[in-house]
């Protein structure tokens, strides 16, 4: 069978439509790894990106990075397999993940930490609001996980009756480095 061409309006609403929602469900996912998975079984990688100061590379930038692959991936294989219905939403998912990428990046790295010369958005008040939700993250090691909805986040948070420590912090995160601490592990 030879290869199906697509028109281009249809290409468009695949690319627009599932790249859409590809970069829209890199928030809650990119929550759920962080929370879950960076805040404890990659804590020694992560904890790297909690340190201040925080200058030039971190080892918690493989991290950050850890989709790229994935989303090249992605793009490849579409660009030389034939043209199908597959295809372009194999091509609109890479697409998506590329654009959330690209956003968080000067979201997160930018505006939150300063690594990007970005510091005009903060001329608006949402973009503000990311930033402070954000560093909120950093003082307690806890919610918001996610970025762009973190505020949001942490309103469910402070709205769930869950308590930090005197610290600041969650009492999980205190227990678990005092544990460390008393151990003498150099992990952190």
């Amino acid at each position: 069978g030879g290869a199906v061409m697509l028109p281009l309006w249809l290409k468009l609403c695949i690319w627009i439509g599932v790249g859409g929602l590809a970069m829209a469900a890199m928030e809650p996912w990119s929550k759920i790894v962080h929370g879950r998975l960076w805040h404890r079984k990659l804590w020694s990688v992560h904890y790297t990106h909690h340190v201040v100061p925080r200058r030039g590379f971190e080892w918690n930038d493989l991290l950050a990075s850890s989709h790229v692959p994935v989303a090249i991936a992605l793009i490849y294989y579409a660009s030389v397999t034939e043209s199908s219905v597959s295809r372009e939403i194999i091509l609109a998912i890479g697409m998506g993940m590329t654009a959330f990428g690209a956003i968080y990046a000067i979201f997160h790295e930018g505006v939150c930490h300063e690594r990007l010369p970005v510091s005009f958005l903060l001329r608006w008040k949402w973009v503000q609001e990311i930033r402070k939700a954000h560093l909120v993250h950093h003082h307690t090691d806890g919610p918001p996980y996610g970025l762009m909805l973190g505020r949001r986040e942490l309103e469910t948070f402070r709205r769930s009756g869950v308590t930090l420590s005197d610290e600041g912090r969650r009492p999980e995160v205190v227990a678990r480095e005092k544990a460390r601490a008393l151990s003498g592990s150099s992990e952190r």
